[in-house]
């Protein structure tokens, strides 16, 4: 039996619960239609890992036709460092120079090419709002890959890196790919924080850095483009098979 999807006015999901076994995924996808964002939680009793991808191969197939992979990408980091501006940048190659600041989440999808296959990035922009924190902090399950931004003109920012990374540990999956961005490096006369500083910092915890200037473009592509590259190489051609699970954010347990 199919579990009944409830919904909020405004069209999103909080969670279903219903053995693998059950679930039929055509029918799951024609109640998601109508939603903006699912968060399924669905528990396999006594099912194998290969069965449990088995049930979504239909589904996948469809995908394949559209791209080789689908990653998910959150970026986050202190409100005003540019995350918004990044991801706008990169999607739609266009610049705001008025701040607005994100209300919860934000999302844009990308299709790109490397290596002769064809990548879905489905980007997401998280807000740090209290009041957004049980739903900002649902968006990292599922994540392949996370962008952690701070300021080069805001020394706080860069010093609240820590804290973001803690909260990469608490809420995302143990291997998840990770970046250090140091945007707005088109400032050099305010800048706050040096280049040689951040890369130590990166190096110390073993993840990649680079500077990006969302207003000038510089090192925006590239850094979405190597987050990419790292996913792929991480999991190579298995992720294929899974892909299809961060489309409608599907987290499978194992009892």
């Amino acid at each position: 039996m199919i579990p009944h999807l409830q919904t909020g006015s405004d069209g999103y999901l909080g969670s279903a619960v219903a053995p693998m076994d059950q679930v039929e995924i055509a029918k799951f996808c024609k109640q998601l239609r109508s939603l903006k964002h699912v968060d399924i939680i669905v528990r396999p009793a006594k099912l194998k890992k290969e069965y449990q991808i088995h049930k979504y191969c239909d589904v996948m197939q469809r995908w394949r036709a559209f791209c080789d992979y689908l990653f998910k990408l959150l970026l986050i980091g202190d409100s005003g460092v540019g995350k918004s501006c990044l991801l706008l940048r990169f999607a739609d190659d266009s610049y705001l120079d008025s701040y607005i600041s994100t209300i919860g989440v934000d999302f844009k999808i990308r299709t790109v090419e490397q290596d002769g296959k064809t990548i879905k990035l489905q980007i997401w922009d998280i807000a740090r709002q209290e009041r957004f924190r049980t739903i900002t902090s649902s968006y990292y399950r599922g994540a392949h890959g996370i962008i952690i931004v701070y300021d080069v003109t805001d020394q706080d920012s860069f010093n609240n890196v820590k804290q973001w990374l803690n909260e990469i540990d608490r809420y995302a999956s143990e291997n998840v790919n990770k970046l250090l961005v140091g945007n707005k490096c088109d400032l050099a006369d305010k800048r706050a924080v040096s280049y040689e500083t951040a890369k130590a910092f990166a190096d110390e915890i073993g993840i990649p850095f680079m500077e990006t200037s969302a207003k000038n473009a510089l090192n925006v592509e590239q850094a979405f483009m190597a987050m990419a590259a790292s996913i792929k190489d991480r999991f190579g051609p298995t992720l294929k098979l899974a892909f299809m699970m961060v489309y409608i954010n599907v987290l499978v347990y194992e009892l």
